[in-house]
């Protein structure tokens, strides 16, 4: 028997005889190893149903996520970013993107940025501290592997990263400015990726957001 191209322990395998409209749409599930994150404070909108911020990561899982259907699929890159609506309920008030066999131009190393895959605030902008830094990004990547056992293809898509972070606030001379993205880099070229994630402010309440693939940039 050989084994050719497999790096780590796969959320799930399954072979090439299997057709499936997404690359990774197939019915698998693993436990998630991501560390809660919570915000300080009460639950804010307990009168009409909303939850506290702090709830975001027993409810947005990676496990659940893995198995969900994207709300978008893109082909070679995301270029322009794509936005989210505001409102979206995937493996529970997640959005899902995935892009397939990413393009070579959105891999590499630059000596000011390496090519990054990007999910960032893109709402109504928050112009004070208090919400900037209650507002949170949730975000779990997948990077899907082939291999080739005795003559036959399997696929097994594989946790990359997983992130739950709060805006920073920057303060500025007309006030401030809040801070609130997340980026995966090392990508490989025509590799298919999944981007899960949900960004909620203080009171739980979704708010839009921009998945992109950017190249890397270089100054000579």
């Amino acid at each position: 028997m050989t084994i050719e191209a497999r790096r780590r322990m796969p959320y799930c395998v399954y072979s090439a005889a299997i057709a499936a409209v997404s690359l990774f749409a197939v019915a698998c599930g693993s436990a998630d190893g991501m560390t809660e994150e919570t915000a300080d404070g009460t639950a804010d909108g307990a009168a009409d149903g909303t939850e506290h911020i702090g709830v975001v990561q027993s409810e947005f899982t990676g496990a659940d996520c893995a198995m969900a259907a994207p709300d978008v699929v893109f082909e070679g890159k995301i270029e322009p970013a794509h936005v989210s609506p505001r409102s979206y309920n995937s493996c529970y008030k997640g959005y899902i993107v995935e892009v397939n066999y990413l393009l070579p131009e959105f891999t590499g190393t630059g000596n000011v940025q390496d090519a990054t895959i990007t999910v960032e605030y893109a709402d109504t902008p928050i112009t004070d501290q208090a919400t900037c830094e209650g507002t949170k990004l949730v975000a779990h990547y997948w990077e899907l592997e082939r291999w080739r056992i005795d003559g036959q293809m399997f696929y097994a898509y594989y946790s990359v990263r997983d992130t739950a972070i709060f805006g920073t606030w920057v303060p500025a001379f007309d006030g401030g400015v809040c801070l609130l993205n997340d980026a995966l880099t090392g990508l490989h070229p025509y590799f298919p990726y999944r981007i899960a994630a949900t960004i909620r402010t203080p009171s739980n309440a979704t708010r839009a957001l921009r998945i992109g693939t950017y190249r890397p940039v270089t100054v000579y």
